[in-house]
């Protein structure tokens, strides 16, 4: 088994992106997230336009990110997976900073993620990179669905956790999906196979009772 994992608004309490970007962008950002949503734009070219109009030094960027928290079930779950040796990847098309920031903050750093990178220069400016960029998936800056595909294997079960828009492309891939918020409406709506979740234990209880072999710790049952 391998599982992989949103972060924005499913490991975090809130969405940490949305609240960078609400925080420290120059003007209001909801007709450019609206563009975004409605596949007027891609979403590396949201990102770029988010970027260009943020303003904000490293110190006003780190303290806003300490100020985040994560999920109180998703540590419980890291334990379980790490336990029974189930490698938890986080694919995000949000930010490389962020995330690092966050996971160091509850000891979490030796997490496997991918997501795009945020520059910061000249004292308050930040711009995009996209490493993960593919063009067979021109509408997402790091396509969780193709990140899926590349790194699971044949022999093993795919598990995908998301709460929101960009976790679409991950439904096609993953073999068994948790969903919940927008995702779920989603997946609901295009007759997709899903399990809701509230939090993390919901999940492993799911996973437990679905893969009982992959749960072969002692301290697991």
């Amino acid at each position: 088994m391998k599982v992989f994992c949103d972060f924005d608004g499913t490991i975090t309490v809130k969405d940490v992106g949305a609240q960078f970007f609400n925080t420290f962008m120059m003007k209001k950002r909801m007709d450019v997230v609206d563009d975004w949503m409605n596949g007027k734009i891609t979403t590396r070219e949201c990102l770029i336009l988010e970027c260009s109009l943020v303003r904000a030094t490293k110190e006003e960027i780190d303290k806003l990110l300490n100020n985040q928290e994560i999920e109180t079930s998703f540590i419980n779950f890291v334990n379980e997976l790490y336990k029974n040796n189930i490698e938890l990847v986080i694919i995000s098309d949000g930010f490389d900073y962020y995330i690092n920031k966050v996971l160091e903050k509850y000891s979490l750093e030796d997490i496997k993620y991918y997501a795009n990178r945020l520059i910061l220069y000249d004292n308050n400016r930040v711009r995009p990179e996209f490493p993960y960029y593919d063009p067979k998936c021109p509408k997402c800056a790091n396509c969780k669905g193709l990140q899926i595909e590349r790194l699971k294997s044949d022999s093993e079960v795919s598990v995908y956790i998301g709460d929101g828009y960009s976790d679409r492309c991950a439904a096609s891939y993953a073999d068994v999906i948790f969903a919940k918020g927008d995702f779920f409406d989603y997946c609901s709506e295009n007759n997709i196979l899903c399990y809701n979740f509230n939090d993390f234990n919901d999940i492993l209880k799911v996973l437990k009772q679905k893969y009982p072999s992959c749960f072969h710790s002692e301290n697991s049952r």
